[in-house]
């Protein structure tokens, strides 16, 4: 499974970015290539905010931040079952 975090400047018009996007289909196309499945979500997630898990894109969760001071950050996290 992998999630992606972006963070831009708080002027940043597009949320998510263009980029994020971008990186989530490279993922979704390696997963299709490797005929890999997302890793199906606990049974029934309590989610207190709604909207705290962000976005979802081909099973890829998508969080991003707008701040000022920030210029561009992107970070990818993958995780799997029995990784600690």
């Amino acid at each position: 499974d992998a999630e992606v975090i972006e963070a831009h400047h708080a002027s940043k018009r597009d949320s998510p970015s263009g980029t994020s996007l971008a990186t989530v289909r490279e993922i979704a196309a390696g997963r299709a290539e490797a005929s890999a499945e997302p890793t199906a979500p606990p049974a029934s997630p309590v989610e207190v905010l709604p909207g705290a898990r962000g976005a979802e894109r081909d099973g890829i969760h998508v969080h991003s931040v707008r701040l000022p001071g920030l210029v561009a950050h992107q970070e990818v996290i993958f995780g799997g079952p029995g990784q600690t």
